[in-house]
């Protein structure tokens, strides 16, 4: 629970199954990387 609170997240992950935890945070690492890429065209 505190780890989660360091990472920045308010979602409730206690309430997702972990398969939906983990999709919604690859989606997050997705949405980062492109900005990233797109900051450095």
């Amino acid at each position: 629970k505190e780890i989660e609170k360091q990472a920045g997240y308010d979602i409730p992950f206690t309430r997702l199954n972990k398969e939906e935890a983990s999709k919604m945070i690859i989606a997050l690492e997705k949405i980062e990387e492109w900005k990233r890429k797109k900051g450095n065209l």
